[in-house]
């Protein structure tokens, strides 16, 4: 199982960055396309993981990954490593009430 994590980072894009080091051209192409092509380009990014943990998202960025087949969870844990640790053991639970 692979997750991808955003935590403290103010973007997924950002997230693409340090997993990718080609990604500053998907920087720039991400922040030149209109908001829905990004977001299909976001979940392109993560597109080998099957879970995506955040503590915030918005609905589109949810949305997207969900038609890409990996499952977002928005998490009120703060700590990452609990995070991770409750998804694990089954027992991370997804507020989607908290998408912006």
């Amino acid at each position: 199982m692979r997750l991808a994590i955003r935590w403290g980072i103010p973007s997924l894009q950002a997230c693409h960055a340090l997993k990718s080091p080609t990604a500053p051209t998907g920087l720039v192409m991400a922040l030149t396309r209109p908001p829905w092509s990004r977001h299909e380009l976001m979940a392109a990014a993560i597109a080998d993981c099957q879970v995506f943990l955040a503590r915030g998202m918005g609905a589109g960025a949810y949305e997207s990954m969900k038609q890409a087949g990996i499952s977002p969870m928005v998490t009120d844990i703060a700590d990452i490593d609990e995070a991770v640790q409750a998804y694990i053991e089954g027992r991370l639970v997804d507020h989607p009430e908290k998408l912006h």
